[in-house]
């Protein structure tokens, strides 16, 4: 799963925006204008940031396979409940008792 991960665009794409906006800070802009520049992204920037490790760890961590596989199961039963009422809606002639 890390694997994954690591080679999805969403990924790889954020890691670029972080290169670039890093290589301007650092190389494009004087020493006032980071500061300033610094104020108004560093609470945005690492909100987001810790965000995409939260979301990294937990889309690789095994809870998160066992949660989406209990679901699925869970869906899946849920379906055949629906059918088999419907079908019991259908050949029963009594609705109420159907219900």
């Amino acid at each position: 799963y890390l694997m994954r991960t690591v080679a999805s665009r969403l990924y790889i794409t954020s890691l670029v925006i972080f290169l670039v906006i890093r290589l301007l800070v650092g190389f494009g802009m004087s020493a006032k204008g980071a500061r300033e520049i610094d104020g108004v992204i560093t609470y945005p920037v690492t909100l987001l940031g810790t965000l995409f490790a939260f979301l990294i760890a937990f889309f690789t961590n095994n809870c998160y396979v066992r949660f989406m596989d209990n679901w699925r199961a869970a869906m899946i039963g849920w379906s055949r409940i629906n059918d088999l009422a419907l079908q019991v809606h259908g050949y029963v002639k009594d609705r109420q008792q159907a219900c």
